[in-house]
Parts: structure tokens; sequence; C-alpha cells
């Protein structure tokens, strides 16, 4: 498991808005997409994949 502030900080995103994306208080934009993939080290297509889809 992964730590929500470690990815933030990683992702470049406000803790506080991080948290806010995580809870499904405030839509994730799409240039927030990527740095969130790269910070979590999978693909964009991973972050999208329906559970049992993901390699």
């Amino acid at each position: 498991m992964t730590n929500n502030p470690v990815v933030a900080d990683r992702a470049g995103i406000r803790r506080d808005i991080f948290s806010r994306i995580v809870r499904c208080k405030r839509p994730v934009y799409a240039d927030e997409v990527g740095q969130i993939a790269q910070a979590l080290g999978v693909s964009i297509e991973h972050l999208f994949a329906q559970s049992g889809d993901a390699n």
C-alpha cells in the first residue's frame, strides 16, 4: 500500500488536494493523471484498468 502524502509529494500535488481526489470530493484533472501515474510507477492505462484487467 502506498502512503497518500508520499504519492502527493512525488506527483507534485498539494496533500490536501490529493486527499480530496482520493476521497472523491474533487475531480482529478487530465494534467494530474500522468503525474499520479508516474508517482505510483504505473501507466495511465493501469490507473483506469478495471479490477482483474491490470497486469
